[in-house]
């Protein structure tokens, strides 16, 4: 479509329409200023923090680690391990929160 005026195509995943590559902090920047338009979310949110979350889902999804670890293309699966470890610590608690408002509500004095 850009003719002549298309950029030399360097592989680049993320380019603009005449070819030309992204800077290395262009998505970065934008998914910042997204969220700041956002009063709901948190500015301290990262892009990065996108990929734990995602991963996270796919934990929850019942995939398998090796599953998620070639999704998300981790070469080392001990980090999938500390985001699916992390993960299961979550489950946990909110089981054991869950456990803990059920006998909360239990009163014993109250007769059967």
């Amino acid at each position: 479509m850009f003719g002549s005026q298309y950029a030399q195509n360097n592989g680049e995943v993320f380019t603009w329409p005449d070819g030309r590559p992204f800077r290395l902090d262009y998505i970065t920047q934008r998914f910042k200023e997204i969220i700041r338009k956002i009063p709901e979310l948190d500015d301290r949110l990262h892009f990065y923090s996108l990929r734990a979350s995602c991963i996270s889902n796919l934990f929850a999804e019942d995939y398998g680690l090796k599953e998620v670890q070639k999704w998300v293309g981790q070469s080392d699966v001990e980090v999938t391990l500390k985001i699916y470890n992390k993960f299961k610590q979550k489950q946990k608690n909110r089981i054991s929160q869950g456990l803990d408002n059920t006998f909360r509500d239990i009163n014993p004095l109250e007769k059967c």
